[in-house]
């Protein structure tokens, strides 16, 4: 019986110790929760933020693949039309080839050109 004695004695100050440290503890454990939900708050600006920026640069994303495909179809307009103009040219160049033939075959026909001048001068014209 002394031993149940002794320890029903100090049954009240290992109720003490053990309130004491619930107290300790859970004022450590609270103090704990608050910095570690500061830190999720921060984190969720920081997401935030960067959803922000992540959305706007998908903005200028967009407006810059809409700028490139109109570019795209500037320079297959501008393809067309230089391959039009491709085409005129080699046309005027013909032109003008059979215009020079012609004025070479005039004018040696009418003697004001030797027929070996005629020869040379086409060579050059072309």
């Amino acid at each position: 019986m002394d031993v149940v004695a002794a320890v029903a004695g100090q049954a009240p100050l290992v109720a003490v110790a053990v309130v004491v440290l619930y107290l300790l503890l859970s004022r450590e454990i609270r103090n704990e929760v608050r910095r570690v939900e500061r830190r999720i708050d921060k984190l969720e600006e920081r997401v935030v933020r960067l959803e922000e920026r992540t959305s706007k640069i998908e903005e200028r994303l967009g407006r810059v693949e809409d700028d490139v495909a109109g570019l795209k179809g500037r320079v297959g307009r501008l393809e067309e039309r230089m391959g039009r103009v491709e085409g005129q040219v080699g046309r005027l160049v013909k032109a003008f080839q059979i215009y020079n033939s012609t004025l070479l075959k005039v004018l040696s026909s009418k003697g004001v050109l030797t027929e070996t001048e005629a020869e040379a001068l086409s060579s050059h014209l072309l």
